[in-house]
């Protein structure tokens, strides 16, 4: 499970795919394939992971009605994948002790990756995602919320300095992503943090240091003088960061603002014509390119809504409205509550007693909880901007949160925990 999850979460076969190995993304399949096998010898499932199964089921039974069922059906395949991820890593991590190397992988490691390997470009070019400004930065904004929070549920000083300083890369990540909205996600990430801290000092100190590293980033490497990103976006002219950031307001009724409007009241009215069970994942383009008669909508898209066909939503919401109607959305709901509810129990002084009693408090478990929580915050904040419902980091962060939970509700009935003195004052 350790390597598989070292796997998800670096991703080198994408890597070697884009040296010119393209068997290389087949890896994390047949590594499915070899977990499925397992779990079925085995019989080792302890948990379903019932809110994710249902989404996957939902996936699986409408893509093949889709406008376009192929592009409906990599979605499907990679709900799938996240689904065994989960139910592998609730039946073979049997402690919460054994979560630690996984929680820490997913929340610290990862993004020091892939901050040292685009904060610098706002990109990685090898990555199939990465590649794209807006999905790097939309990244970073997670980033941010993960390693502040695990670098203060560290209470070893070298792994609190090592989340402090992935959370200042990260923070400079968005900066080089130049995407707006990521940069407003950040700042909401940031304020959610400050409100929800158990240590409201620390918490503004880790705030204050993100801060810095965005005016840092912003002044020294995407200054006026410096290398601007705003051509690469498609801008016409030039300019620095601070600059591109303040044509937010100016941009709402123009430019990306604009045409973003216009994709959401198309994605409202698809939604209109498909109200139960939406058009498809990943099918909004499809549909909408048929559907749409030239005058019917805005924008650029007006004379010929053909070109809506491989357009993309940028907005998680309208995405779900669109491609899986009220029946899917209510699904994403369950699993997004489901994580809360798990979260909000591990700060309870039962499941931190259970923690201390299993790890010998080497982590704060209320920082580990708060971390997880803003990773989840600026993957939603961000999807207000960017297609993100099929990202792996949700499900990554599902999946971690689910798995903390669920060991220490079996440790909770240990006799050595029942029995544990102080339960309620840890």
């Amino acid at each position: 499970m350790y390597f598989l999850w070292l796997m998800l979460l670096f991703q080198p076969h994408w890597w070697v795919v884009s040296l010119g190995a393209p068997w290389a993304r087949h890896i994390p399949t047949v590594l499915m394939a070899l977990l499925a096998f397992l779990l079925l010898v085995q019989l080792k499932v302890r948990e379903w992971y019932l809110p994710l199964l249902m989404l996957v089921l939902f996936a699986a039974l409408t893509a093949p009605f889709a406008v376009n069922p192929a592009y409906a059906k990599e979605p499907a395949k990679a709900l799938l994948l996240y689904w065994l991820v989960g139910v592998g890593t609730l039946s073979f991590v049997r402690t919460a002790r054994q979560a630690i190397p996984i929680l820490l992988s997913l929340g610290i490691f990862q993004f020091a990756w892939w901050g040292v390997l685009g904060a610098r470009s706002g990109l990685v070019a090898w990555h199939p995602v990465l590649s794209n400004y807006d999905d790097f930065g939309a990244a970073m904004d997670i980033g941010i919320g993960c390693a502040l929070g695990f670098g203060f549920a560290a209470r070893s000083r070298p792994l609190r300095y090592v989340g402090f300083a992935v959370a200042a890369v990260c923070a400079a990540g968005v900066v080089s992503s130049f995407a707006r909205g990521a940069f407003l996600a950040a700042a909401f990430v940031m304020a959610f943090m400050l409100y929800r801290s158990p240590n409201k000092r620390a918490a503004a100190a880790g705030v204050a240091l993100a801060a810095a590293a965005v005016t840092l980033a912003g002044v020294v490497l995407f200054g006026e003088a410096g290398v601007s990103r705003a051509e690469g976006k498609g801008n016409n002219t030039a300019r620095s960061f601070f600059a591109e950031i303040g044509t937010i307001s100016r941009d709402f009724n123009a430019g990306t603002g604009a045409d973003r409007r216009v994709l959401w009241r198309a994605a409202w009215q698809v939604f209109l014509q498909h109200p139960v069970v939406g058009v498809g994942a990943d099918n909004f383009g499809p549909f909408a390119a048929g559907y749409f008669r030239p005058g019917t909508v805005g924008g650029v898209y007006a004379r010929n809504p053909a070109t809506l066909y491989d357009r993309k939503l940028h907005n998680g919401y309208f995405q779900s409205l669109s491609e899986f109607g009220i029946v899917g959305t209510l699904l994403f709901l369950w699993v997004v509550v489901d994580f809360w509810k798990r979260n909000a129990a591990l700060r309870t002084p039962r499941y931190r007693a259970a923690w201390e009693a299993e790890t010998g408090g080497r982590y704060d478990l209320r920082w580990l909880a708060l971390g997880l929580e803003s990773g989840m915050v600026g993957l939603w904040a961000s999807a207000v901007f960017y297609n993100q419902l099929f990202e792996p980091w949700l499900y990554f962060l599902l999946i971690a949160n689910a798995v903390l939970h669920s060991r220490l509700k079996v440790a909770l009935h240990t006799p050595a925990v029942v029995a544990a003195p102080g339960v309620g004052r840890v």
